[in-house]
This record gives structure tokens, sequence and C-alpha cells, in this order.
């Protein structure tokens, strides 16, 4: 998708973004480094019988000639699993955001690359198929409209 505001704007904002419709809860549990931490996300129920599930992840922002990087992948050890939620897995994912250069000015072109491992059975994960492309719709929607509120 592309957001009117410049990469440099917008991983400032990284993760408020996290803070979307899909998620419950997000926050910052560990800081390393300024660019290195662990973030810890709690995902709503959904309907359908999916109850919710946490992640406990290892997330890394980076920048490589304008391109602004959000990586993240789950970790182990960190944070006690949490009576009531399903530990669910992050594969190696990213938010990838480049500058798209117009006549008036620069742009984001944002790429949400997600793989994860909700930890379902058979039948559940016939319904978050059906869910999946619902909750990215109202991701990205979100996205435009905090860009839209903040950066106008």
């Amino acid at each position: 998708m592309e957001l009117d505001v410049k990469p440099c704007d917008l991983i400032a904002d990284v993760f408020d973004l996290l803070e979307n419709p899909t998620i419950k809860t997000s926050q910052l549990y560990m800081k390393i480094t300024d660019t290195l931490g662990i973030t810890y996300m709690v995902t709503p129920e959904y309907p359908g019988g999916i109850s919710s599930r946490d992640f406990v992840d290892l997330s890394e922002i980076s920048e490589e000639d304008g391109a602004y990087f959000l990586t993240y992948k789950s970790i182990q050890g960190v944070k006690p699993e949490v009576e009531g939620l399903i530990r669910a897995i992050n594969h190696p994912s990213g938010i990838i955001m480049e500058p798209v250069y117009y006549n008036e000015g620069v742009k984001t072109k944002l790429t949400w690359i997600i793989n994860n491992d909700y930890k379902l059975n058979f039948v559940l994960k016939f319904a978050a198929n059906l869910m999946i492309p619902q909750n990215l719709k109202k991701m990205m929607q979100f996205i435009q409209e905090y860009v839209e509120r903040k950066h106008d």
C-alpha cells in the first residue's frame, strides 16, 4: 500500500501501527538498544471459537538506502506463558517502508510480510482463513487513517 508520508516519518510511528484493530494490547516489553527490543502483543478473541493469542518477539528497526525495516521473530524464554492465552509464533516477518519519489515529494510504499503460526486445529484454521483477509483489510485501513490523522 502507498501512504502519503515519508518513510523516515513513518518509522517513528511504527510501534503505534502495531496497536491496530487486530491487536488487543501491544507493548515494548524490553528495550535492548535504540533499534532492538522485545515486543509483547495479545490478540483479541475472534468469532468461531478462536481464543486470544500472545506473541513475544525480538524486533529490530533498520535503515538502508532510505528504506526502513521493522523485522521481528518470536523468541522463547523471555516472558512466561500467560494462563488463558495460547502462545503463538511469529516466524521471520517484517514491515518494509520504501520511499517512492514523485514530482511533489516522497511517499511510502508499505509492505507487511506476516508469517505466523496461531496454533490452530484443523477446524479453527478454516475459520481463521475466512477471518485473516478481513483482519488485513482492517489493519491497512487503520494505517491509512492513522497516517491521514497524524501526518496531514
